[in-house]
């Protein structure tokens, strides 16, 4: 486990703000916070991500450390390009959920739309390991991880391919490789 996963769950076990929060009542009815989630749901299924924006952020006042209202406001987030500020909900997230493989693949793809390989790569990794892993105290059922663990695998691909050798670029003769500092892309080339 990296250093930023290993103190992510560190902090949610030693955190006094944890504790005090989980003891806090709840300011809607679940009712209400039930029909105030499926309004946000469906502008996030519409992409008008302000207004979901809206509705999760109200929501995590209800309960500032539900997992699916804390997903919510960071996709909104994320529609909005304010993939900044979807980082520190995605941290907030991990904080009240260690090893929540969907914040984890949602932390990866914000660094990866702020140019951030290198980080988004440690993620992305984590999410891997948790898809061949038991985990038990996993938020996640194993078919979840498993989906979670195969687009983060894909993802993972996309920036650092596996590079085609010499022979294979010859012996097709369609291919050429051009190496960049994240890995290679492969284009096509011109026979001649």
């Amino acid at each position: 486990m990296s250093n930023t996963l290993q103190s992510t769950a560190a902090a949610s076990s030693d955190n006094p703000l944890v504790a005090a929060l989980r003891q806090l009542p709840p300011c809607f009815e679940p009712r209400v916070a039930a029909a105030l989630y499926a309004l946000g749901y469906a502008h996030l299924q519409e992409k008008r991500y302000q207004q979901a924006h809206d509705y999760f952020r109200t929501l995590l006042i209800n309960d500032p450390m539900d997992r699916s209202y804390l997903a919510g406001l960071a996709l909104a987030l994320a529609g909005l390009q304010r993939h900044a500020e979807a980082i520190r909900i995605n941290t907030a997230a991990l904080l009240w959920h260690p090893g929540d493989p969907a914040a984890m693949l949602r932390q990866a793809e914000c660094l990866l739309a702020l140019r951030r390989p290198a980080e988004a790569v440690t993620w992305l990794d984590a999410v891997v390991a948790c898809g061949a892993a038991d985990a038990v105290d996993s938020p996640s059922s194993h078919t979840e991880r498993r989906a979670l663990a195969t687009r983060a695998a894909g993802l993972r691909n996309l920036i650092q391919p596996h590079r085609r050798t010499h022979h294979d670029n010859t012996r097709t003769g369609n291919w050429r490789s051009t190496d960049h500092r994240e890995g290679s892309r492969l284009s096509r080339g011109d026979r001649g």
